[in-house]
């Protein structure tokens, strides 16, 4: 990061994720024994060179980086999406359940009942 940003003629725009969060608290088989907050959680860091984060929100997904990216430094005129997560068994990977409660307080509700 630091070499990128001494070393650029311009300006950059550094968008950094990860795929998904821990899975010490995924079970493979079914959601009901999942903490999806802890598995949802992810890495996702920007680096706007105006340093204007305010199209940015805390519940942002990976599904809206690019779309708020595009908008803000390419007159792009890109919806956003619904911020949807979705949990499949490891053997059934399209048998899809949209979870809707992905929040961190709730993780943090279910590890103090354990």
């Amino acid at each position: 990061m630091d070499a990128i940003l001494a070393e650029s003629k311009t300006r950059p725009i550094i968008i950094i994720q990860g795929d998904h969060g821990p899975g010490s608290h995924l079970h493979f088989g079914t959601l009901k024994k999942t903490l999806p907050g802890e598995r949802f959680s992810m890495l996702n860091a920007y680096y706007f060179p105006d340093q204007d984060y305010s199209g940015l929100y805390p519940s942002i997904s990976p599904v809206n980086s690019f779309r708020v990216l595009l908008n803000q430094f390419f007159h792009g005129d890109y919806a956003l999406l619904p911020d949807r997560h979705y949990y499949s068994p490891w053997g059934y990977p399209l048998d899809l359940t949209e979870v809707k409660d992905v929040s961190l307080q709730t993780l943090k509700s279910e590890l103090e009942k354990k």
